[in-house]
């Protein structure tokens, strides 16, 4: 984690860590460096769950995991700014969330891997590799999951 991208191979091998698969769809991703990420698809969304290391100081993590700098700070938005903890629910998961949305120069995705997922979920045309966070996000998730 630490900054950098992990790769996960084709084979299932993580590099500093391992992949484990826990069901049909659910998956167990651990490194060697205490942190672990469970993700499991749960009809059309995914659901994960992110346990930090014992190495991770506070500040080490920032978004939509907080800061581990306690309770104060968890609802902070990339400008520093931070949401008030009794904030409405709508403006945890609206003003928040669009906050630390992923635009397309944040993105870890790259343009060949969308191509490829779009042209196998049977659009060979791949009309939608302009598609951004915002278009393709679905703004009604999970109210009606």
């Amino acid at each position: 984690m630490e900054g950098r991208a992990d790769i996960v191979q084709v084979d299932g091998r993580l590099s500093g860590g391992t992949l484990t698969t826990l069901g049909a769809h659910a998956w167990e991703l651990s490194w060697n460096t205490g942190e672990q990420l469970w993700v499991g698809e749960q009809g059309g969304f995914f659901d994960w769950s992110v346990v930090l290391g014992p190495n991770d100081d506070p500040g080490s993590v920032q978004g939509l995991l907080g800061s581990k700098t306690g309770r104060a700070n968890d609802f902070q938005r990339p400008d520093g700014s931070v949401l008030n903890g009794s904030a409405s629910d709508s403006a945890m998961l609206g003003d928040l969330a669009d906050a630390w949305r992923v635009t397309p120069g944040t993105s870890l995705l790259v343009q060949a891997m969308a191509a490829t997922l779009v042209a196998s979920e049977g659009n060979p045309s791949a009309s939608n590799l302009g598609s951004t966070s915002s278009t393709a996000s679905d703004f009604l998730a999970p109210s009606h999951h």
